[in-house]
């Protein structure tokens, strides 16, 4: 996929959630401006700038209690959505007037910012990002937070910094910088930190299942510069994550 910006640049008259889904959305509010972003000139997404927010509610009830976090936050500066048709019924071509209201001068300049994102986030515009359903968000929030959100009918998987959580209807995999946590509805919470493994006595050799199931959920997000902070982070736990040099998260020469 090599992405690019088309040349027209549109207004959204309404607010809207042009993410919206049962575990989170991004709301984009009126007098935003937004334009396609192209795949070979085939319409793939959006890129849009504006006042902005999103919210992920990454919890489930397990034996042990509630597991997860939920989240919410303000959105800064070009933000980029894969797998979106559009809003223009909900828009309409912009003006010279709307560009101040929105924070820039011209088409051209919203443009250029757009083009701009869509380098730093995906290696130059080329990805290997699959997107055989459902919709994947790259977005900073206002402090500055690398934020994508991958959302499916059954799966989301919400990634901020060196924070990890890929949630199904009735499983999480939570991840952050002291450890892992693994829980299901009705089931025990499975914990992997780099004091070794709680929460299921007798349980070992976990570390490479944990490794596999967070791979797998990364695999059609291969090449995004706002993972690179999870390889670290996962590099903490060595007896957990030997094999965290497979994840292919580094940028290709």
């Amino acid at each position: 996929m090599t992405l690019t910006t088309d040349s027209k640049v549109y207004v959204t008259n309404q607010d809207y959630n042009v993410l919206d889904h049962k575990k989170a959305y991004v709301l984009l509010e009126k007098n935003s401006l937004w334009c396609y972003l192209l795949d070979d000139d085939k319409r793939v997404g959006i890129a849009f700038g504006g006042a902005s927010s999103y919210a992920v509610d990454a919890i489930i009830e397990t034996e042990d209690g509630a597991m997860g976090e939920s989240t919410t936050g303000t959105l800064s500066g070009i933000q980029i959505l894969l797998g979106s048709g559009g809003l223009q019924d909900l828009s309409r071509e912009a003006s010279q007037n709307d560009f101040p209201i929105a924070g820039h001068d011209s088409a051209e300049g919203f443009l250029e910012h757009a083009k701009s994102r869509i380098h730093f986030s995906i290696n130059g515009g080329k990805s290997d990002i699959s997107l055989k359903r459902g919709m994947v968000f790259l977005g900073k929030s206002d402090q500055h937070k690398e934020i994508i959100l991958v959302v499916e009918t059954d799966k989301l998987v919400f990634v901020r910094d060196e924070l990890v959580s890929v949630l199904s209807d009735d499983k999480l995999v939570h991840v952050t910088d002291s450890g892992v946590e693994i829980g299901g509805k009705g089931r025990r919470t499975l914990r992997v930190g780099p004091g070794g493994i709680s929460g299921i006595p007798g349980l070992a050799n976990i570390g490479p299942q944990i490794s596999q199931a967070v791979a797998s959920a990364m695999s059609n997000l291969k090449h995004l510069k706002s993972l690179k902070g999870l390889r670290h982070t996962m590099k903490k736990m060595p007896h957990a994550f030997d094999d965290v040099d497979d994840f292919d998260w580094e940028d290709d020469e």
